[in-house]
């Protein structure tokens, strides 16, 4: 228990990094970051793990004209008991970069997205621990009418990604290697392109490839073609090839398309959006999914909808928002709907925001949702926000019905811009332990922040970038710090 102590107060309190040095060299910058985590709860995935962790990831970054480069280091250690998994000092990512008006060359890791990454997305996304690149070399160029690109590597993720509950690797026990080449003609707000991807698949234990995908696509971007209207498509094909036997056995063909329409005749706003995945199962990708950010089952692979959204601004502050999707779910082979409408309105210097709808999977589930939260200013630089959130959905209705009903309140009292306090009630009925606690802060001294959370929640959907997933119930102490200089 000292040996925690300890970690909690050296956590808290700054980092030391030493005194800052100003150098007085033309064009030189240099910076440096540490976000730092300590948990303590039990790993439900593995009792060998100690319930006391430390993770801490630091980057480093300089510039010196055109040139750049920096380095990700990671680190996790065990507190008041060892485990046999500590990691003293890993090298995530590093990179070193050239950029000129015309060119711009990467070697080491990199960041991508093809499109509206259908056909890739190497992101980072620090609320699952995220960071996916391409280990290798990219370059592009491009003018005021072309632009080239093209990478190639490895794809690498994080070994000690610091978040609460990492998202689970996608490159567990394999290697993937990607190639990519793209070209694109613009002409005034218009946009045409082309890309080619190869992805290469090999096994730990097999240490050979043994499948391959080919995707093609085509883009398409016109912004303001006409008074009000922008519009955008997008269209891919992808192919799956084995290298291995039983090389006769045939691998369906996928297809990934988007479009979207906008017309924005102030003060109104619509939206028509289409989005067609067939057999579209690749792990490195992260489509448009036109759902809200409580949906939990996403099928990004087979699945065909439309939606229709709506906004009407009134005046500065308000605004009404309506939308319904309607398509096809080929993985439950059922159709989905969900209608939603939300507003934003200001009464005096009372901010409130809410949001109700119904989705539902013809004679296989249904979700009725809603949320509203306000903001209400108190003294000067002070403010407290109320929020109330619930989800009541009902699934297997066409075999065994299972209801999972959740209601969520939330209080938060902002002192100042350097801290806030928060507290978290969860009435579960359909849990055995119904109600859970939390409490939780935020502090934000110059170029340090640190929040620190202690107690219990349910679980259930975490959303975020357009990823979502089912995390376990957590119930402990967090701590967490970064500092930038």
């Amino acid at each position: 228990m000292r040996c925690a102590a300890w970690v909690i107060l050296a956590i808290l309190a700054p980092p030391v990094f030493g005194e800052g040095i100003e150098l007085d060299v033309p064009a030189f910058g240099f910076n440096l970051s540490n976000h730092t985590l300590f948990t303590s709860t039990q790993n439900l995935e593995s009792e060998n793990l100690s319930p006391q962790q430390i993770r801490s990831e630091t980057h480093v970054r300089a510039e010196s004209g055109r040139y750049s480069l920096g380095v990700i280091l990671s680190n996790r250690l065990a507190v008041a008991r060892s485990d046999g998994a500590d990691v003293p000092v890993y090298l995530e990512k590093k990179y070193i970069a050239f950029d000129t008006d015309h060119w711009q060359v990467v070697a080491g890791d990199s960041h991508h997205e093809i499109g509206r990454g259908i056909a890739l997305a190497l992101f980072r996304d620090e609320t699952f621990g995220i960071d996916y690149t391409v280990e290798g070399g990219a370059v592009k160029y491009s003018t005021d009418h072309v632009e080239f690109k093209t990478m190639g590597g490895r794809v690498r993720t994080l070994m000690n990604p610091v978040t609460l509950i990492p998202f689970q690797s996608p490159l567990f026990n394999r290697e993937i290697w990607v190639g990519n080449a793209s070209a694109k003609y613009k002409w005034k707000e218009t946009q045409l392109g082309a890309h080619y991807l190869i992805t290469q698949n090999r096994p730990d234990d097999l240490g050979a490839f043994d499948k391959r995908w080919h995707t093609g696509g085509l883009t398409f971007t016109a912004d303001n073609f006409a008074p009000g209207w922008d519009a955008y498509g997008e269209t891919n094909v992808m192919v799956n090839e084995r290298l291995v036997a039983p090389l006769d056995q045939t691998l369906p063909t996928a297809f990934g398309s988007y479009a979207s329409v906008v017309y924005s005749p102030l003060p109104w706003k619509l939206k028509l959006e289409v989005k067609d995945y067939r057999d579209y199962n690749y792990d490195f990708h992260r489509p448009p999914t036109m759902e809200e950010d409580i949906v939990t089952s996403l099928n990004f692979s087979n699945v065909t909808a439309a939606r229709f959204w709506v906004e009407r601004r009134l005046g500065v502050y308000n605004s009404l928002r309506a939308s319904l999707l309607m398509g096809d779910d080929r993985v439950v082979k059922t159709t989905v709907r969900h209608a939603v409408a939300a507003v934003k309105w200001k009464f005096g210097t009372v901010s409130v925001e809410a949001r109700s709808g119904y989705r539902w999977l013809t004679n296989q589930s249904d979700l009725l949702h809603g949320d509203i939260k306000a903001k209400i200013p108190t003294f000067t630089g002070q403010f407290v926000e109320v929020g109330y959130r619930k989800l009541n959905g009902y699934s297997g209705l066409n075999f065994f019905t299972t209801l999972d009903d959740r209601n969520f309140f939330d209080l938060a009292y902002t002192f100042s811009a350097h801290w806030s306090l928060n507290f978290g009630t969860e009435y579960v009925p359909t849990n055995p332990d119904k109600v859970f606690f939390n409490v939780g802060t935020l502090v934000k001294v110059d170029s340090f922040t640190s929040r620190a959370f202690v107690g219990s929640t349910s679980g259930g959907p975490q959303c975020s970038g357009g990823i979502c997933r089912m995390v376990p119930a957590y119930s402990g102490l967090m701590l967490e710090g970064t500092y930038a200089f």
